[in-house]
């Protein structure tokens, strides 16, 4: 659909930065045969900092995110991400009774399973409630079904994409609130 909708606008330059995977670019490469703008693979890569994400845009020139190191580090990520999300089910519930199937968010899915996913289905369950009322009642930070997310620290990114041959850029810089543009600007970025 985003190949069709380049081509549709007549894009020159077209960038896909999805969070945390690069799986998109495999999909692209097929479609880009016919050569009509030029694209810049990427990714969003989440990091940490002071207890808040912190995205991170890296841009490749070349077609180095396909490296077997980069691709597995991504792998462990997705399978440590995949697995909170498991372990929030079996304390959703250990803790309020409610029942999750992993499989059915699984196959309706794709990508990452996020806090949000999981709340899209844990709304239905509790009627009753707003869906932000379920999410801060049952996946928030304070429930006793949360599951601390893995950290990648924003130098651990920064370093991991430009090893990579990633041009290293701040995402959407406004929007933190625990740490300041100007900490976050001293970091490595391109």
């Amino acid at each position: 659909e985003l190949y069709q909708l380049a081509t549709k606008e007549s894009l020159t330059y077209m960038a896909l930065t999805d969070h945390d995977t690069v799986a998109g670019h495999f999909r692209m490469e097929e479609l880009l045969k016919e050569g009509s703008f030029h694209y810049i693979p990427g990714i969003e890569l989440t990091t940490s900092k002071n207890g808040e994400s912190i995205h991170i845009l890296g841009y490749f020139n070349s077609d180095s995110y396909k490296d077997p190191e980069f691709l597995k580090v991504l792998r462990e990520l997705h399978e440590a991400r995949n697995e909170r999300i498991r372990k929030f089910i079996d304390n959703l519930k250990k803790h309020f009774d409610l029942t999750v199937d992993y499989e059915h968010m699984r196959r309706t899915n794709q990508g990452v399973l996020t806090r949000a996913n999981l709340a899209r289905e844990v709304h239905p369950l509790v009627p009753h409630m707003t869906y932000n009322e379920a999410f801060e009642t049952y996946l928030d930070k304070k429930s006793p079904a949360y599951i601390p997310n893995i950290k990648l620290s924003v130098e651990d990114g920064i370093s991991l994409l430009k090893k990579h041959g990633a041009k290293v850029v701040l995402a959407h810089p406004v929007i933190y609130k625990k740490n300041t543009l100007e900490d976050l600007l001293s970091h490595d970025f391109d």
